[in-house]
């Protein structure tokens, strides 16, 4: 899945959801709050492609992240693709040759995450 294609089912999935709530169905309203809950580090549209793909998800991470927590992603587990932030850092010096680094926000590309229950290893890593 690219860039594109997540978008789609990112945007199908705030579709699905806007329509719930205007039939009034509070159960979708309900199970995203509680997605928010799970990953408040993420934005609302890579918590909408995680409840897409998994529901059940408690815990992703990348690849490289479970491995340096000494688990492994269990073989021919497929992922969720979220959207990952392109940063651009770059170095500035003032007239008094002082320097600071600067990150800017320059686009996003596709990334792969796995839930914690398709990987197998350490289990306090995901504690």
């Amino acid at each position: 899945m690219n860039i594109e294609q997540a978008r789609e089912v990112a945007s199908k999935a705030l579709q699905s959801l806007s329509d719930s709530l205007a039939q009034g169905e509070s159960e979708a309203l309900r199970n995203y709050l509680a997605a928010m809950g799970k990953f408040h580090r993420y934005s609302a549209s890579n918590i909408l492609l995680i409840m897409t793909k998994r529901p059940d998800a408690t815990h992703v991470a990348g690849y490289q992240t479970w491995r340096k927590l000494h688990r492994q992603v269990t073989r021919g587990t497929k992922g969720i693709v979220i959207f990952a932030p392109l940063v651009c850092r770059s170095v500035d010096a003032n007239e008094c040759g002082i320097e600071s680094e600067r990150e800017s926000l320059v686009g996003y590309r596709a990334a792969v995450v796995f839930d914690v229950a398709d990987t197998e290893g350490d289990p306090r890593a995901h504690a």
